[in-house]
């Protein structure tokens, strides 16, 4: 069947190709129109396929670091279905329904990786759902305040995982966005069969291709199963939460306790086929998270300053108010700040003192743009286009 008309996933090749000549190849799903292309998937399809979320430099090392964890023993354990199936408080062992072996992290410098590849990545993920919240609209990402721990997986040959939903049953788990970002530069199958709910009709086959993330809704609106792989697969999955659907489910015990997995090596999956790298399942015991572990979406700044001003990190959970979402660009002679036009846009104050701007607005946490040049206090110029929903401020330097 074809898809809704508002998917379109050339748009985002389109914009991905843009900011990349533009030298901002890193951070290009921050911009306002990748932001609204990203979200307008997201709702017209209950997923969004986002190629190229990292740099390749940024997935090899990711990588590079996940098949050493799996290789040092650090991804354990195999077969695991918790909650996942029918959204109820289970753990179970079942090598028909899937066979991955799988690790949790943080991720942190603690556990081992480096700060520059997977917690860089969650701490980009953070970010951009972030920014999205202001495209959102109905059941959104407007309440995601925590995370669970990235779930590291490598499904070896023949491993799958049947068809399911991440938040079903009767009670919802919390678990409102999946977010995957695939690990693999050879073609190793294992595609991700998304379903229109109710599972009946298979809406698109996606292939694991390196640096690809995938995003899609946790609940009964997605379901979707993992085809087998023909050889080692890696990939790392994290689950953002729904706060009040959260505590409703903490409070009724269907989020998952923490429960401790089998040491030990397992059968791999169909046929007992044995992993190309040399895996060893006894190193380290790892433990599934319950509600206590989950972790708080830590965002940074650094898309939004220039060059050699230090990015600064910050928990969302600690505020009940949404950020204002801008972008800056440094052209000649002046910075350009846009963002989408805020409800009641009247209400919003813009303040600049010589190296920063500050925008207030009592429906948002406050927002500091910092400069690297000094710019022209007394001569900063707002206008407001409701054609194109942007607010643009301009600031001219000395």
């Amino acid at each position: 069947s074809s898809l809704p008309p508002a998917y379109h996933p050339w748009l985002l090749t389109a914009l991905k190709v843009k900011y990349t000549l533009k030298g901002k190849q890193s951070w290009w799903t921050i911009f306002n129109d990748s932001l609204q292309t990203i979200s307008s998937h997201l709702h017209a399809s209950g997923y969004c396929v986002v190629d190229d979320f990292v740099t390749r430099e940024h997935g090899n090392l990711i990588a590079d670091e996940v098949k050493r964890a799996y290789v040092n023993g650090k991804l354990p354990d195999l077969g695991v279905i918790t909650d996942g199936r029918d959204g109820e408080n289970t753990s179970t062992v079942n090598q028909t329904v899937r066979g991955d072996y799988i690790g949790w992290f943080s991720p942190s410098v603690e556990e081992g990786w480096s700060k520059e590849g997977l917690p860089d990545y969650v701490t980009k993920l953070n970010t951009v759902l972030d920014q999205m919240k202001v495209f959102t609209e109905g059941k959104g990402i407007q309440n995601l305040v925590s995370r669970s721990r990235a779930m590291v997986t490598c499904y070896p040959k023949g491993g799958r995982y049947t068809k399911h939903v991440d938040n079903g049953g009767m009670r919802g788990n919390g678990r409102r966005l999946t977010a995957l970002l695939y690990l693999n530069e050879e073609e190793v199958s294992g595609e991700l069969k998304v379903y229109a709910a109710g599972g009946s009709q298979c809406k698109e086959t996606i292939s694991p291709s390196m640096c690809r993330v995938v995003l899609f809704w946790s609940d009964s609106r997605v379901p979707h199963e993992v085809l087998p792989s023909t050889g080692d697969r890696f990939c790392v999955t994290i689950w953002f939460f729904d706060g009040p659907e959260w505590s409703e489910a903490k409070l009724k015990g269907v989020v998952p306790e923490s429960t401790e997995l089998e040491d030990g090596s397992k059968s791999l999956g169909p046929n007992d086929k044995s992993p190309s790298l040399q895996h060893d399942p006894s190193n380290k015991i790892n433990r599934e998270p319950g509600g206590e572990d989950l972790q708080p979406m830590t965002v940074t700044n650094e898309p939004f300053i220039e060059n050699g001003i230090e990015p600064v990190l910050r928990d969302i959970s600690l505020s009940s108010k949404p950020t204002l979402n801008c972008n800056v660009e440094n052209v000649s002679g002046e910075y350009i700040i846009k963002l989408p036009i805020p409800t009641d846009v009247s209400e919003m104050e813009v303040e600049c003192s010589g190296h920063s701007l500050t925008l207030k607005h009592k429906m948002y946490e406050v927002y500091e743009v910092k400069f690297e040049e000094r710019v022209e206090e007394n001569n900063v110029t707002c206008k407001v286009s409701r054609k194109k929903n942007i607010v643009t401020v301009k600031c001219p330097k000395l």
